[in-house]
């Protein structure tokens, strides 16, 4: 399985194949700008993509982004979602025009397609109005492609970027009120297309064509969800009336900050003016979307602990246990303590009654044989007396 994957990979990156592919040949005018897109396979959406400008692909040099101060200032995107990397030139010269290459490095090689950029003085002689157009599902969206007397007597086409197969002529299309795509070309050097009932596979992008030059341009299909929604607010909620809310809002809000809770009491019988001002700023907004009417009815106020009370509570919890923490080791080491002591103690009065019980006994013995000696020496001596 590997091997076939290989065996793919390696046929896919042999230059000029489906693997990579943009514009043969385009032109923009000086001072202008372009942007060309470079499709790429999907197995390569993951691997850097780099372009380069020189007349040979050994001799040509890396192209890397620039500021707009510079000429041309030059950028890149990558939408791997479209499979598209583009660059895009601003501030043209004609010393731009030259052989661009869009490349893909994979496995350490690089594979590559290259375009050719003329960049003219006056106006090119195939151009698009706008090389971005936008509209919303389900709506049309007009592109007018533009080509000098060189390409009178030309074929025009109108292509999915990189699908040959795609492109379609006035021609090759029958006129229709509900087609999807409409081309309108009158020979007066304008031909235009249009697409109706956009769908999100529509975006994407497109060439003007004529003879062997193309002219990218690019369609954005938005949702009409969202472009409904935001219209819907826009409809609702009336610039004006927008602003009045928010200045009201401030005004009650820097009112309030003023109120003490006394003058919100259920048992005051007479409105201070700042409460009334509150009051009657509300009840004149009630028309507007989502505003709430308040009275001093319904304004209560609790007791609540404040910020510093439960910080105070907090620092005593943790000083407590801090101090619980810091004076168990001591009781412990208290507590041993004794605790050898009266093991130690009771140790020593045992020793201590054991001597002297030893000590009773020899003094019993010693005082019997005291008393033998004594005895039997008064025995001997009235033997000698008698």
């Amino acid at each position: 399985m590997a091997f076939l994957l290989s065996t793919t990979v390696l046929l896919l990156g042999v230059p000029g194949s489906d693997s990579l592919w943009t514009v043969s040949k385009t032109t923009a005018q000086s001072g202008g700008s372009v942007t060309i897109p470079c499709h790429y396979h999907w197995l390569y959406k993951d691997s850097p993509k780099f372009w380069y400008k020189g007349k040979s692909w050994l001799t040509s040099s890396k192209l890397r982004p620039t500021s707009q101060e510079k000429r041309p200032a030059i950028s890149f995107l990558n939408s791997p979602d479209e499979l598209v990397t583009s660059m895009t030139m601003t501030n043209l010269q004609r010393s731009d025009s030259n052989r661009y290459w869009c490349a893909v490095k994979a496995q350490g090689s690089y594979l590559r397609t290259s375009l050719d950029l003329t960049v003219t003085e006056g106006t090119p002689d195939l151009s698009a109005a706008s090389n971005a157009v936008s509209g919303q599902e389900g709506g049309n969206v007009t592109v007018r492609c533009l080509y000098s007397d060189r390409f009178k007597d030309t074929e025009r086409k109108w292509c999915r970027s990189g699908d040959l197969h795609s492109c379609q002529t006035a021609q090759d299309i029958e006129p229709s009120a509900g087609a999807a795509l409409q081309i309108n070309d009158t020979d007066d050097g304008v031909f235009t297309v249009t697409l109706t009932g956009l769908k999100k596979t529509d975006a994407g992008w497109y060439w003007c064509m004529a003879g062997e030059m193309q002219v990218p341009v690019h369609i954005n299909v938005h949702s009409r969800q969202l472009s409904t929604d935001a219209n819907t607010i826009a409809t609702l909620v009336p610039a004006s009336s927008r602003a009045s809310s928010a200045s009201t809002q401030t005004e009650t809000t820097d009112q309030t900050s003023t109120v003490s809770p006394k003058q919100f009491h259920p048992a005051t019988t007479q409105r201070s003016p700042s409460c009334s001002t509150f009051s009657s700023a509300l009840t004149s907004r009630s028309t507007a979307p989502h505003t709430v009417t308040l009275s001093s009815k319904d304004v209560t106020f609790e007791p609540k602990i404040t910020y510093e009370s439960r910080d105070l509570i907090w620092l005593a919890a943790l000083v407590c246990g801090a101090l619980l923490v810091l004076m168990l080791p001591v009781v412990s080491w208290k507590l041993w303590s004794w605790h050898k002591k009266v093991i130690t103690g009771v140790e020593a009065t045992e020793i201590t009654t054991d001597l002297h019980t030893n000590d009773s006994a020899d003094l019993l013995d010693n005082e019997w044989t005291n008393a033998s000696v004594v005895q039997f020496t008064t025995d001997a001596n009235t033997v000698l007396i008698t």
